[in-house]
């Protein structure tokens, strides 16, 4: 009997990266292992969501059922000064 996954996930620790290739990764704090790129924002953002259901079923396959992170805590942006 093949597995169904109903599962929602809100992933509120996304983090988007482009790089200097011009290519974007994303990925998340509650998916560790999970990491994607696209040539767009958006393509980047659906490859990570792509990727999800993949992560799970090889969570449980593999008994990795725990969750790495417990959740987001905190996200800021900071002014950095730099002086030369």
């Amino acid at each position: 009997m093949k597995n169904a996954y109903n599962i929602s996930f809100q992933l509120v620790a996304t983090v988007i990266e482009d790089d200097e290739t011009g290519y974007f990764s994303a990925s998340c704090a509650e998916f560790p292992e999970a990491f994607a790129q696209g040539k767009t924002h958006d393509e980047a953002v659906k490859n990570l969501i792509d990727l999800i259901p993949f992560v799970l079923k090889d969570r449980e396959e593999n008994n990795k059922n725990e969750p790495i992170h417990h959740g987001l805590v905190s996200s800021q942006r900071l002014n950095v000064s730099v002086f030369a």
